[in-house]
């Protein structure tokens, strides 16, 4: 689960284990079982939807904030790391590709 799925866009939008579940594309089962040790660690808080009591509604506390930072910068870091260079000539052979001049026949070939 990404840590920027959790936060809401306002108050009144405060998203809930389904909806995060659907986001990242997880059984709900798993993701509440996530969220169970999150809160835990104090990284979310889970409360009763007003709307529906069935539903937890979720909140990253602050040091739930601090760390999905740090992890964010991290994994950046490490796809830099592993996937940099691989990335920047996979970037250049795709753009040659959908060039206009690198197809047979069109304007631009040679």
């Amino acid at each position: 689960m990404r840590p920027e799925a959790i936060p809401a866009a306002s108050a009144k939008d405060v998203p809930n284990q389904l909806t995060l579940a659907r986001q990242a594309g997880t059984d709900v089962k798993m993701t509440s079982q996530v969220l169970r040790t999150l809160e835990a660690k104090g990284m979310v808080v889970r409360q009763v939807d007003p709307d529906d009591n069935r539903a937890k509604q979720l909140r990253i506390t602050p040091a739930g904030v601090k760390l999905a930072r740090r992890a964010v910068i991290e994994v950046e870091r490490v796809d830099a790391e592993v996937f940099g260079a691989v990335a920047s000539d996979l970037t250049s052979v795709l753009q040659r590709l959908v060039e206009p001049s690198s197809f047979e026949g069109s304007p631009g070939a040679r």
